[in-house]
């Protein structure tokens, strides 16, 4: 049964059975009455994954490719070393379970702190080299979770880890915030344990297992079923957010000098390890690289509605530390540092000092050189956590040619992009332009260029055939970077208006063929992705009439069946087994919904169900 309307074809043929059935004594009373489940009185205990790094995009689609970002790559890298690194050996880590709420500051109240049971790595590594947990964790009292209206569980959890690796900013060493039952998100922002101190001004590249980053994650989960003496997977993904952005800087392969050190002119020596204003995932993990995370600095003494109201202290000229593993292959200039304000009215911008061999040096911003499509271009940033800031600079005699990249740092640095713009997912879209000359439609240069020095290829469906361009749809070629995040481990895909990946292309037209008349891709929404079938207008098909309408799915007008003509009607309910579905149409007087039974054949079965509106209902209807 399609799962957005699971409940109503049942009702529609109990109301069709009664209709047709012989047996007076047949009816809704003869049911017997439904047994609601109650609150365990013992503990429960709970399951779920924490990430860090892959942005939600958890993704299961058979044997196919890998797309955007899976557990093991894809465009969102797993993080370096000790980048991802939660001691649990030392036990540095607390759960907070707070009330469901909503996606505001005064919603979720603290109901408990709980017992965590279990941390594992789930990449079948070890904690040093692991970008995945698994968590388990026990709730003694399970009735501060249940709801008697639902006989559910929703509640909003808060994972917080390794901030025993820095004292207090009074030099102290402290454990995580105590708070009292009813406390807020916004008052653990506020706790004292909260704010730590950032003594030694920066972060080597080879992070340790002393100078580990502090992690901060938050996410709702609703209509748990409460299990006694059991396991419940709470099924979604915890997301993990660093406190600490990266900056590295490196020579470009045609710099004509190289750089000898590299500082930063000043640095916060007190940081926030949680982000203010962050209260469940939607508020730093979208599925896109573009919206990702935190928009704004969390400092100390901010007052959360204008970041950098009190500013906090600051120390001068940050040695950065070299990294063997740069991205040019001669090394980068890397450090890790608390967020700053670099846009405020009363701002001491932080800046990067390049110093060569020669003994010239340069002084490079935090702005936007022209690469970025936000801010405008010259505008100052301020440095925000969880994001990697990465300079490449080619040097000729007295000049310096700056490309900046700014990204989530849990995504692979991406190369200056050939001139092309970038798609949702952050591959580079190639159009075909027409020659005036030829009269044809054709690659531009710099795709054929990119093509020769890589020896890349055109895409192939899985039996070796190129796939076909098709303009009218709106396909455009994008430039796809592997885990390495490079143009030379990249491939070449075919992708259409929608950003999806083409796998196929058209079948020819055949009566009974589910694939008749489309191409398979790969589709996109949010952190989802599914391969389907998409028809000659773009929309998904799921299920092929012998008559060639279909049922498809609309993404503004959700399931519809399209008749021959390519008109769309509203489907009511679809049963995937037998291929009936109902289409509902509303009475010339507008009292009645009609629910009209077709079958796969495509045609009216003779079979409809007439439901009375409700009076509200007819109001908004006319």
């Amino acid at each position: 049964m399609y799962r957005i309307y699971k409940v109503i074809l049942p009702i529609l043929m109990l109301l069709l059975a009664a209709a047709c059935s012989s047996d007076p004594l047949a009816g809704p009373d003869s049911a017997p009455a439904p047994v609601l489940p109650v609150c365990p009185e013992g503990p429960v205990e709970f399951g779920m994954l924490i990430s860090l790094g892959d942005n939600g995009a958890e993704r299961s689609y058979g044997d196919m490719p890998a797309g955007r970002a899976t557990p093991s790559d894809g465009d969102y890298d797993p993080g370096a070393g000790y980048e991802n690194f939660i001691d649990i050996s030392a036990g540095d880590f607390a759960l907070y379970i707070f009330s469901a709420g909503d996606a505001s500051a005064s919603a979720p109240r603290l109901i408990a702190r709980a017992e965590i049971t279990g941390l594992v790595p789930a990449d079948g590594g070890t904690a040093e080299s692991a970008k995945r947990y698994m968590c388990r964790f026990r709730v003694d009292d399970p009735m501060l979770l249940f709801d008697k209206a639902t006989a559910k569980a929703s509640f909003r959890l808060v994972m917080l880890a390794n901030w025993h690796a820095w004292t207090l900013a009074s030099g102290q060493w402290a454990d995580y915030p105590v708070l009292s039952a009813g406390a807020t998100l916004d008052e653990l922002y506020a706790a004292a344990g909260s704010t730590r101190e950032f003594p030694d001004g920066a972060v080597g590249p080879e992070l340790t297992r002393d100078t580990r980053v502090p992690l901060f994650g938050v996410h709702g989960y609703s209509d748990i079923d409460l299990m006694a003496n059991g396991l419940t997977d709470l099924g979604e993904t915890l997301h993990l957010l660093r406190a600490f952005a990266k900056i590295e800087v490196y020579d470009a392969p045609d710099t004509k000098r190289a750089i000898e050190s590299v500082s930063l002119t000043r640095c916060n020596t007190l940081f926030k390890c949680l982000p203010s204003r962050v209260y469940g995932k939607g508020d730093y993990v979208t599925g896109s690289h573009a919206t990702d995370y935190v928009d704004h600095v969390s400092l100390p003494g901010d007052t959360c509605d204008t970041p950098g109201a009190a500013a906090p202290g600051v120390s001068t000229d940050i040695p950065f530390f070299k990294y063997s593993k740069g991205n040019s292959g001669k090394g980068s200039w890397i450090i890790y540092v608390p967020e700053y304000d670099n846009t405020s009215a009363s701002a001491t911008k932080a800046r990067i000092k390049v110093t060569y061999a020669d003994k010239s040096s340069f002084m490079l911003d935090f702005k936007n050189y022209g690469q970025l499509a936000t801010p405008a271009k010259n505008a100052p940033f301020d440095i925000c956590r969880n994001n990697w800031y990465i300079y490449s600079l080619s040097r000729r005699e007295h000049d310096v040619t700056v490309e900046l990249d700014v990204q989530p740092y849990a995504e692979c640095k991406v190369e200056p992009g050939l001139g092309l713009l970038a798609d949702d997912m952050g591959d580079l879209m190639v159009y075909m332009v027409f020659d005036e000359e030829s009269g044809e439609w054709v690659f531009p240069e710099t795709f054929n260029a990119f093509r020769s020095e890589y020896g890349k290829e055109l895409p192939k469906d899985p039996d070796g055939v190129e796939l076909k361009f098709e303009r009218e749809m709106g396909d455009y070629y994008a430039i796809h970077r592997g885990t390495d995040g490079t143009m030379a481990g990249s491939e070449i895909w075919l992708k259409d208006r929608d950003g999806d990946r083409v796998l196929t292309n058209f079948a020819p037209k055949d009566d009974n063929s589910q694939d008749c008349s489309t191409r398979k891709v790969i589709a996109y929404t949010g952190s989802h992705q599914e391969v389907c079938h998409k028809d000659m207008d773009g929309d998904i098909r799921r299920q092929h009439n012998h008559n060639h309408s279909s049922v498809i799915y609309d993404e503004e007008k959700g399931l519809c069946f399209k008749d021959v003509d390519g008109k769309l009607y509203p489907v009511e309910s679809w049963d995937e087994s037998t291929g009936i579905f109902y289409v509902r149409a509303t009475s010339a007087d507008g009292t009645r919904y009609i629910f009209i039974e077709y079958d796969i054949s495509g045609t009216e079965t003779g079979n409809k169900v007439e439901v009375e509106i409700p009076e509200e209902e007819r109001n908004s209807i006319r």
